[in-house]
């Protein structure tokens, strides 16, 4: 017990010290071009994203499909996944001398998005077969920003609202996958097949003009809507391998395949100017094509069980991608260049969690997740995790929510007309996620 005590004040002072540190990411670029989508269900968020050594069912398809075969049984899965993400923008406000005095916020924008995955497993205990469906990448980002005139002296009133600012992506290219494990004492093997397609991806960006002003960017409202579309079938492939070298211990490995999508119809392309430190988008007169190049994704997983007197798992996973493989290229050229050049670098992921059962079998988990940045390693996230579940005969429910806050430097997405650009803002971004899961286990 005193073990057990020790271990849990461990974990938590550790938790503690990385949820108050400094978090700094370029998530603009990291959401929209590199990122990737969580396809897991809540009990593996909770668990700061593990699912290498894990079983979690349907969601398996799409970390270990070797795990797939772990429980006989047949489970119907789904689960929606909801994100809430407050941003400010601020400016550096310089005085006489040169020095910056504070920071002036002057926009904050919220915004929510939901997406679910769902899907059935069916194990004997020895060969298993499952069919699933989870978002796999989504370029959304909201924006809107109030635009307020200057008064005379002499005026007292408020500011009049002479127009806004808004830019909305939307749409989600989603993953229907198929998958099979099998297996043998100790030995597990599954391989997985994943068909990519896009759904509703479309951009909507422009100013809207209540009374002509110079703090706008333009005269006359001119907000520019489109859709676009990913052009062709993208199929993807996950191996893994899962070995228990004992009851209490168990290794994992997966391998994902990258991935090429080639998106038509567009106005708006991934672009990395070679002045700039982050990158941006390039918006073209006329609809273009692109590609986009992801490089594949290497996992490494353990599982371990303590002896304590409460039922106690333990999850640690390393996760590996070579991001300068990333190609997002032009087939139509655009600025005269037909791919964009960055200099994106390896990435390691950790991920860890700790799962307890109490006396009464209600389970409380709790994880982290540190990704590092394909740009810089100053620009790397540290994300919270925690949640529990309850079983009622053959039904399960799980919940879970992640915390993550970001600081980072980017320009303003609106320039003024006749005002030159002289520095970066400070963006400060909030990201809660919530899980909720609800699966059916017939044969429990």
């Amino acid at each position: 017990m005193r073990k057990w005590i020790l271990q849990w004040i461990s974990l938590s002072l550790t938790l503690g010290l990385v949820f108050t540190g400094t978090v700094r990411s370029q998530s603009w670029f990291n959401a929209n071009v590199t990122g990737q989508t969580w396809q897991g269900n809540a009990r593996a968020m909770a668990l700061g994203h593990v699912g290498t050594a894990e079983a979690f069912g349907v969601m398996n398809l799409f970390t270990n499909p070797a795990l797939l075969a772990e429980k006989p049984g047949l489970r119907l899965e789904a689960t929606s996944n909801s994100s809430h993400r407050l941003e400010s923008r601020a400016y550096p406000a310089i005085d006489q001398f040169g020095d910056v005095v504070t920071d002036n916020i002057y926009n904050i924008t919220e915004s929510w998005q939901t997406l679910y995955n769902a899907g059935g497993l069916w194990s004997s205990g020895h060969v298993a077969l499952a069919v699933g469906t989870a978002p796999y990448w989504s370029p959304f980002f909201r924006y809107s920003e109030d635009v307020r005139g200057n008064l005379t002296s002499s005026n007292y009133n408020r500011d009049p609202l002479v127009g806004s600012f808004q830019w909305d992506r939307s749409g989600v290219v989603q993953e229907t996958a198929f998958g099979m494990g099998a297996a043998y004492k100790n030995l597990k093997t599954g391989v997985s097949f994943g068909l990519l397609t896009g759904r509703n991806l479309n951009v909507t960006k422009g100013t809207v003009v209540i009374t002509p002003d110079a703090a706008l960017d333009t005269d006359t409202t001119n907000v520019t809507a489109y859709d676009y579309k990913l052009d062709k079938a993208t199929i993807l492939y996950r191996i893994g391998v899962s070995y228990n070298v004992n009851p209490r211990f168990r290794i994992a490995w997966n391998y994902e395949s990258g991935t090429e999508m080639t998106f038509s119809t567009a106005i708006e392309m991934p672009y990395f100017p070679q002045t700039a430190a982050t990158p941006g988008y390039l918006i073209s007169d006329t609809t273009l094509s692109y590609t986009q190049t992801r490089p594949g994704r290497m996992s490494l997983g353990v599982r371990m069980q303590p002896r304590n007197l409460l039922r106690t798992r333990a999850y640690f996973e390393v996760a590996y991608q070579d991001w300068s493989q990333f190609k997002s290229s032009y087939p139509d050229s655009i600025n005269g260049e037909s791919e964009m050049t960055t200099p994106f670098s390896e990435t390691t992921t950790f991920r860890g969690g700790v799962e307890h059962e109490l006396f009464n079998s209600l389970p409380v988990r709790v994880g982290f997740i540190y990704a590092g940045s394909p740009l810089v390693k100053s620009l790397a996230q540290t994300w919270i995790t925690m949640g529990s579940g309850y079983t009622y005969g053959n039904l399960v429910v799980d919940v879970a929510m992640e915390f993550g806050m970001v600081d980072y430097a980017y320009p303003d997405l609106f320039v003024a007309t006749g005002q030159t650009y002289h520095g970066e803002e400070t963006v400060h971004e909030t990201t809660t996620k919530f899980a909720l899961s609800l699966a059916y286990v017939f044969n429990r």
